[in-house]
């Protein structure tokens, strides 16, 4: 009888350590389910803090594109105004060459400089363009 006594306390022992694992491992599921809440969490804010900045950043983006149309709309106005003037500027030195021999000589290759520097210009602001 002692025997049986004996064996029905240590099972109840056994019974009563395996639901104090279980409690101790429910316990830690929890704390584990805690700290993963908290981290969720702070992703989640972290998200939508990026959210925010992506909007402002897609924002600026639309902003910088109509302005750099309109810059680039602007420069092709002057490259068709630079285009003409250095036209005028040749045909200007062509008269002059033809008219006015010795005088113009001085005047037509200040006026060919002009005219060189006018089509350089011309071709930088083709450049800026292409590259806009």
């Amino acid at each position: 009888m002692l025997k049986r006594e004996l064996v029905r306390l240590l099972e109840e022992d056994a019974e009563f350590r395996d639901l104090a694992r279980a409690k101790l491992g429910i316990a830690e599921l929890a704390q584990g389910l805690q700290r993963l809440t908290q981290v969720l969490e702070g992703l989640a804010a972290e998200i939508r803090e990026q959210n925010a900045i992506t909007k402002a950043l897609a924002e600026a983006c639309r902003n910088s594109s109509s302005d750099i149309a309109a810059l680039k709309s602007l420069a092709e106005k002057e490259v068709e105004a630079i285009g003409t003037l250095a036209k005028i500027v040749e045909q200007v030195a062509e008269r002059l060459e033809r008219g006015q021999a010795e005088a113009a000589s001085s005047i037509g290759a200040k006026v060919v400089e002009a005219t060189e520097a006018v089509r350089k210009l011309d071709e930088t602001l083709r450049r800026l363009i292409a590259t806009i």
